[in-house]
């Protein structure tokens, strides 16, 4: 097994793999693989592929978006080769983190054995047309695009999201949003119109949360929208109830870079 960065050739054996996730997104289309996924990818092959990791660096912090072993190469230590190369590969972090399904027995058995540590969990949903159309959004509420990044401070720290998460969603091309109310910051977001989908996804009141959906659904100009609810309990019993359809529940995994 030889493990390599990939080429904007691999885009065949990325869709293939990239369903072996079970998330229900669509695969990213060419031009998003070659132009911002294949970047930050590995490939694990032998006479053919074995698997793939995808993450990013943002600020001492190691992204581990996707870890896919093909169905035959599991049980071959191929998603620990993974790993342990994306590792040695982020000069410059100090932390790593990734999300798992919380039913994945295996893959959290792995992650902890690597030094990860379950941190929090978030639920992850679907807006349809039919629940979005029956959410009305209250004339006081209203999105602005946080176009400046000395905002990025004062609305996390509003919100409760971490620091960096709205710099992180910027540099992934993604539109950092603020939700107000009146004119009062009431929530915050990172849209990605392609999807669509909205993540991180942040409220400081989860009445709120139905209204916040259509919104965004309704700046991405689709009829549906994903949302992620990360380490508010409260905010996905929000979603459930506005119509929201729970997709699968996960635990956020972070831990100390060991090299």
């Amino acid at each position: 097994m030889r493990i390599r960065p990939a080429r904007p050739d691999d885009y065949e054996t990325f869709a293939r793999l990239f369903l072996e996730l079970e998330s229900g997104d669509p695969v990213p289309e060419r031009s998003q693989f070659a132009d911002e996924i294949a970047p930050g990818t590995l490939v694990a092959e032998d006479a053919g592929a074995l698997g793939y990791a995808y993450g990013h660096l943002h600020d001492g912090v190691l992204h581990v978006r996707h870890l896919v072993t093909a169905p035959e190469a599991r049980r071959r230590g191929v998603g620990r080769a993974l790993l342990r190369a994306a590792r040695e590969r982020a000069t410059g972090a100090h932390t790593w983190c990734l999300n798992v399904k919380q039913g994945n027995a295996v893959a959290l058995a792995l992650y902890e054995s690597e030094g990860l540590a379950v941190a929090w969990a978030s639920s992850a949903f679907r807006f349809g047309g039919d629940a979005l159309a029956g959410i009305a959004p209250p004339a006081t509420l209203g999105l602005r695009t946080l176009e400046r990044p000395e905002e990025d401070d004062v609305v996390e720290r509003a919100v409760g999201l971490r620091a960096g998460q709205l710099a992180l969603g910027r540099a992934r091309k993604r539109e950092p949003l603020a939700l107000e109310d009146g004119g009062a910051l009431a929530g915050a977001a990172v849209l990605d119109a392609r999807f669509p989908g909205a993540f991180p996804f942040r409220l400081a009141r989860p009445d709120l949360a139905g209204p916040f959906a259509r919104l965004l659904a309704a700046r991405a100009a689709r009829d549906h929208l994903f949302v992620t609810a990360e380490d508010q309990p409260e905010v996905a019993a929000a979603l459930a109830a506005a119509g929201g359809v729970l997709r699968f529940e996960l635990f956020h995994m972070r831990g100390e870079l060991r090299r």
